[in-house]
């Protein structure tokens, strides 16, 4: 996991990802508990991104989803088991 700073209110933190490079999330609270919210770019397309929200009781779970979250968007399939 990257540092994580104080932005505007919100958690940040830059993740380095395998598949996807370099991923900026912004975390805060929610009535539901966390979210996440972060950016994908489509591969090839620097004109195509799509912005993502997941939510999670904890952070610490929030944290631990969005690698798997970006590398879902990105097309990986998902073990439901895992």
């Amino acid at each position: 996991m990257g540092d994580m700073m104080l932005a505007g209110g919100a958690l940040q933190e830059d993740l380095a990802l395998a598949c996807a490079g370099q991923v900026s999330v912004r975390y805060a609270k929610c009535d539901d508990g966390w979210y996440a919210e972060f950016t994908v770019a489509a591969a090839g397309a620097d004109d195509l991104k799509l912005v993502h929200r997941l939510t999670a009781p904890t952070l610490a779970e929030a944290r631990r989803l969005v690698p798997a979250a970006v590398a879902f968007l990105q097309g990986a399939p998902i073990d439901p088991l895992g």
